[in-house]
């Protein structure tokens, strides 16, 4: 059943994985595309003042909060009043990047090794999780412990054990269960 494996010691609850979306992580992004950022305004027509990097800052934010299509940032921060171009959607290109080695490390560090979060299953068993919406069974052919997921091979999705081609789905540890097949 899902949920199995989310205890910690003594019983208590496993707290649920960082969101690539979470706060913590818009915040980073802001701090490392924010010297890119003003360095853009201020070589266009518009040179914000120290007391107005805050609203700069929250611009971003509100910009980058759900999304990671730089295009799609850019026409979010045209809503706000800025005019965005080619160079400023080159920068917003590098926030799908931060946001992946954020979470990563947010994942490993704040989850991981904070909880001492360890993926039940081993390799070679089968186990259970959802997939579109359905219920399917695989095998375990690689565990990330950094990041607690699993690479599941299912033959009849088409994957394959060597050579080129997907090799499995990589599933989040908390989302697989025991699948007991006879």
């Amino acid at each position: 059943m899902i949920g199995m494996q989310l205890q910690l010691f003594d019983d208590l609850p496993l707290p649920p994985r960082p969101s690539q979306f979470c706060d913590e992580i818009t915040h980073e992004i802001i701090g490392k595309i924010m010297n890119p950022v003003l360095v853009w305004m201020y070589q266009g027509r518009y040179s914000p003042p120290p007391s107005q990097i805050d609203e700069v800052k929250e611009d971003l934010f509100t910009a980058i909060q759900w999304d990671d299509d730089s295009y799609e940032i850019a026409k979010n921060l045209e809503h706000a009043g800025w005019d965005s171009d080619s160079d400023l959607v080159d920068i917003l290109d590098q926030i799908s990047y931060h946001r992946l080695d954020a979470h990563k490390n947010l994942v490993y560090n704040d989850w991981i090794l904070k909880h001492g979060v360890t993926p039940k299953f081993s390799l070679g068993e089968k186990i259970g999780f959802k997939f579109k919406g359905k219920t399917e069974i695989g095998e375990i052919i690689h565990v990330y412990h950094d990041s607690a997921k699993y690479v599941i091979h299912c033959s009849h999705h088409g994957h394959v054990k060597s050579g080129a081609g997907t090799h499995g789905h990589v599933i989040p540890f908390e989302e697989c269960f025991s699948a007991e097949i006879s």
